[in-house]
């Protein structure tokens, strides 16, 4: 029984993990690369996983373990009639402005009743092994939590570098069916083995030959836990899922905006269930205790400094500050577990929590938050959960007897950190101190004495660790005045999006920052220069060679051009040329129009028109040869929207092309190499190309930024006029395998681009 519920709870688990990506990218092509979109599909897959948990407690708790069994088989096998997964027909078209409520609707269509049922095999197999597996099946049944998070974890993993690089979505959709009914195979299994031991065990407990821990009734009259326990667990479950989402934020606008960054905090954040729940006792709890305060610290100063530091130094703090949060958190909260019967009811509040916090983290926070501070809150409310001894977990199950364990490594490193933990105050003070200026002078930062007086106030905070409360409260309050250290914006918004400021340099230059990336500048002081096109589309960058090329080509110009920015590309525009802008983000196209902050859409001569929604959908509206020239710069960051790069919508977008029309992407970026991902394409659809990257000298007097551009034309006679000029050359080699709307292998082009 412990192996048939393992293995079928770690592929439920791995199976709903594959199919969530495998969602995402069928939603893509149809719904654009909003972040709305991955927000509610993730709020999607939370309340839907809630909704499994449900069904399972209720089902237990009403009908029976018997009778529960059998609508488990029931509620796993009606999925079986609408496999393969996909969207229903005509998704496509219906898609109108991508209403949340549409969009949740088209999920629930797809995919909304195999997760639910994937979602209901954890709290329902634990119950099961809880109530025939014997007398340590109690122990078993919580380890099948943490296996459940182990399936999660690989299927994290194994996406992105097994399955996306070799199979396109038809052939995903197919092998996730197989490994679908593989799950109700198994379930069906442990189905005939509940009915025919409760039965056994029912004949046995009539003749009053079986021990008392092996009874367990179809309606358990354990008592109920106390509300605040109930509480505890929602709240322990919440504080990391809100803080995995801030943290996957953080790293990839603040930090390093690296494709698929999100893998690493996730896979984090699952670690840390796996310890927690791995046996009777959380596994690192107390050590992630005392960790725990010194990289709160050490986030705080990424903060203010994470600039100034080494990109590993930044990741490994903050991605070990989640992890001890997490262990804290999941720590107690397995702790907390209640006896066998109430089972079902533990896991439904866990998964209340999950969905709570990735709530107040996903969308409520972006909404009231104008500066994206998610994650450092919710790193607060961990530290202060550090208080948490005895406060949840007096309806836990009591240790079984026998497991007393010898001392282990982390046994002894514990008692090291403990022993120093309980030295003298002013001790602590001094060595965190100066553990701070010497961790900030091996970094690379000047002990100047800003930093060093920093460092010690610092110090005397992590002196106050030992009373969590106090220290959770110092925290938030760093944190708050952190906010002054901040350059100041002129202008400030957040969306779904993300967050968008606007500052001013001190050679009276505007530009719109989002994260670490300058997606627009321009001169606002003096006056005169205002018209003049700077950063990526210098009067020397690739992208003004294409401009020039069209513009010798037709005496009135007519450009489609996908990312708004701040409305640099207008600064080419002619009296009599015509220039479409696509733009998904409202609050950028407000910060464009606003003259108090940029004013190329107003100094502009060209007629410009702009149109807000998904720039690969709001093109196909286009007439066919409306355009003759389309540029694609819309890489917000680093973030890759691969669906304006497959196949499909290249062709799309040459039919929007007249005859001798030319189609330019702005790929720059750090670590994608998108090139050859684009020679496939125009292999395949027979184009030719030219590429040019452009790395002029940095200099504070200069406007020039460095760029990396790809021309794509139906011939190479199409691209003479700039063929011949400095720093163009053909496309480098192609990758084997085309991006399609069905196929993209984003993990195979990581790398350093050309």
């Amino acid at each position: 029984m412990v192996l048939l519920t393992a293995a079928t709870a770690t592929l439920a688990a791995l199976l709903a993990f594959l199919v969530e990506p495998l969602i995402g990218k069928l939603l893509l092509p149809s719904f654009g690369g909003a972040a709305a979109v991955w927000t509610t599909a993730l709020v999607f897959f939370q309340a839907a996983l809630l909704l499994g948990y449900a069904l399972a407690h209720v089902a237990i708790r009403w009908l029976g373990l018997r009778r529960a069994a059998v609508v488990e088989l029931v509620i796993v096998c009606v999925p079986l009639l609408a496999l393969p997964v996909g969207l229903p027909a005509g998704a496509s078209s219906t898609h109108g402005a991508t209403p949340v409520v549409g969009l949740a609707g088209l999920l629930a269509l797809a995919v909304g009743a195999p997760f639910v049922a994937l979602a209901t095999a954890t709290p329902t197999l634990q119950r099961w092994l809880a109530a025939t597996g014997g007398p340590s099946a109690g122990q078993g049944a919580v380890r099948l939590f943490a296996g459940s998070n182990a399936g999660s974890l690989v299927a994290l993993l194994v996406y992105p570098t097994l399955v996306e690089p070799n199979l396109d979505l038809d052939a995903q959709a197919r092998l996730w069916a197989i490994g679908y009914v593989a799950f109700a195979a198994l379930v069906g299994v442990g189905v005939g083995v509940v009915l025919r031991r409760t039965a056994r065990m029912g004949r046995i407990q009539a003749g009053g030959t079986i021990a008392a821990d092996r009874i367990v009734p179809d309606a358990p009259d354990a008592p109920a836990p106390s509300a605040r326990t109930r509480l505890a667990w929602v709240g322990l479950a919440a504080v990391p899922a809100a803080l995995v989402i801030g943290t996957t934020a953080r790293l990839s606008t603040d930090v390093a905006a690296v494709p698929m960054l999100w893998i690493l905090p996730l896979a984090v954040y699952l670690g840390t269930f796996i310890l927690a729940f791995a046996g009777r006792r959380p596994i690192g709890l107390h050590l992630a205790d005392v960790a725990l305060p010194p990289l709160a610290i050490g986030v705080v100063i990424t903060f203010i400094g994470g600039a100034a530091l080494p990109l590993w130094a930044t990741f490994s703090v903050i991605l070990g500050a989640l992890g001890c949060a997490g262990l804290v958190c999941h720590g107690r909260l397995s702790l907390a577990r209640p006896v066998p019967e109430r089972l079902t009811e533990y896991d439904l509040a866990i998964a209340a929590g999950g969905a709570f916090g990735g709530l107040l983290a996903g969308i409520v926070a972006p909404l009231i938050l104008v500066i994206p501070l998610e994650g450092e809150i919710a790193l607060v409310v961990a530290l202060a959960v550090r208080w948490g001894g005895s406060w949840v977990g007096e309806e836990s199950s009591p240790p079984a007897a026998g497991d007393q364990r010898g001392p282990g490594p982390l046994d002894r490193i514990r008692s090291v950190a403990l022993a120093a933990w309980r030295t003298p105050f002013l001790a602590r003070y001094s060595v965190a101190a100066l553990a701070i200026v010497l961790g900030l002078a091996w970094a690379g930062i000047a002990a100047d004495p800003g930093v060093v007086l920093g460092a010690l106030v610092l110090g005397l905070l992590l002196g106050l660790a030992r009373w969590p409360i106090v220290f959770a409260a110092s925290m938030g309050a760093v944190f708050g005045l952190s906010l002054l250290a901040l350059q100041p914006a002129i202008e400030t918004t957040r969306t779904f999006y993300g967050e968008r400021r606007v500052v001013e340099d001190s050679r009276g230059r505007h530009a719109l920052v989002a994260g670490t990336t300058t997606q627009g500048i321009q001169h606002y002081s003096p006056i005169d220069q205002r018209r003049d096109p700077v950063g990526y589309y210098h009067p020397g960058s690739p992208l003004a060679d294409v401009v020039g090329m069209v513009d010798a080509r037709h005496p009135t110009s007519r450009s489609g051009l996908i990312g708004l920015g701040v409305g640099g590309l207008a600064a080419f525009g002619r009296p009599g040329d015509t220039m479409t802008f696509y733009e998904i983000d409202p609050a950028v196209v407000e910060i464009a129009r606003d003259p108090r902050l940029f004013t190329y859409l107003v100094d502009t001569r060209a007629r410009v028109d702009v149109v807000v929604g998904d720039g690969r959908l709001g093109l196909e509206g286009a007439a066919p040869g409306a355009f003759d020239l389309v540029v694609v710069d819309a890489f917000d960051s680093d973030a890759i929207p691969v669906h304006l790069l497959t196949r499909e919508a290249i062709q799309g977008y040459f039919e929007r092309l007249g005859p001798d029309g030319v189609l330019a992407f702005n790929i720059s970026n750090r670590f994608v190499a998108l090139e050859p991902v684009l020679a496939a394409a125009a292999r395949d659809l027979g184009l030719a190309g030219l590429a040019r990257v452009d790395d002029p000298t940095p200099s504070p007097a200069s406007d020039a930024d460095a760029s990396h551009v790809v021309v794509l034309a139906r011939s190479l006679a199409d691209l003479d006029p700039i063929a011949s000029k400095p720093g163009w050359r053909p496309l480098v080699a192609p990758i084997a395998r085309a991006w399609t709307d069905r196929y993209s292998d984003l993990f195979g082009s990581l790398g350093t681009p050309p």
